[in-house]
């Protein structure tokens, strides 16, 4: 298949066979359901965090009037001990869920990104796969096979073909620029 879905981003062969529309269809469903399920998970951990900021603030209401009953233990005593463990716990805990909270945002922002590149190509890029195809004819093979299919490019075909572009550019410079390198230094036969 001309379609990776990789960890990061969906890569495209421009080597074979365009990617059918039902397969295009079916990675944006999957993606759909995984970004469902990431604001799901999200929205749990946002909950999380307000019932965990709330049991530990009803321990330390609880212990303080609990403490201030039995007349046991002065205000100024509870105060350096049960802060300190209350204040270790919510530090621990807010940090933790804050890091699982950020590589979930992450993982959705990857999967949005993800989505994007499975739609159509805008319309201000066209000029240019079109003058990158008529000087290339990889690019105008995998053009007219996609136009055949009756779908339109997608942005990350779109992106592929630009990095081709910018690929095959840079190979030949560097060749340009070897050569003369190789010409510079040779000696004249005369």
């Amino acid at each position: 298949m001309a379609m990776h879905n990789d960890k990061q981003e969906i890569r495209f062969d421009l080597d074979a066979e365009p990617p059918r529309q039902e397969s295009i269809d079916l990675m944006d469903a999957d993606l759909r359901i995984e970004e469902k399920s990431l604001g799901r998970r999200l929205v749990f951990l946002r909950l999380s965090i307000g019932i965990f900021l709330l049991v530990i603030l009803l321990v330390l209401v609880d212990s303080v009037h609990q403490e201030l009953l039995s007349g046991e233990v002065s205000v100024a005593s509870f105060s350096v001990s049960y802060w300190k463990v209350i204040h270790a716990f919510s530090v621990i805990g807010l940090v933790v869920i804050t890091l699982l909270q950020v590589k979930l945002d992450e993982t959705r922002e990857n999967v949005t990104f993800k989505r994007r590149q499975l739609e159509p190509m805008s319309s201000e890029h066209a000029q240019d796969v079109l003058d990158i195809a008529s000087n290339h004819p990889e690019i105008e093979a995998y053009r007219d096979a996609v136009a055949r299919q009756g779908r339109t490019l997608t942005a990350g075909e779109n992106t592929a073909i630009q990095a081709w572009a910018r690929d095959r550019e840079t190979r030949r410079e560097d060749k340009e620029h070897d050569e003369t390198m190789r010409r510079l230094h040779t000696p004249n036969a005369s």
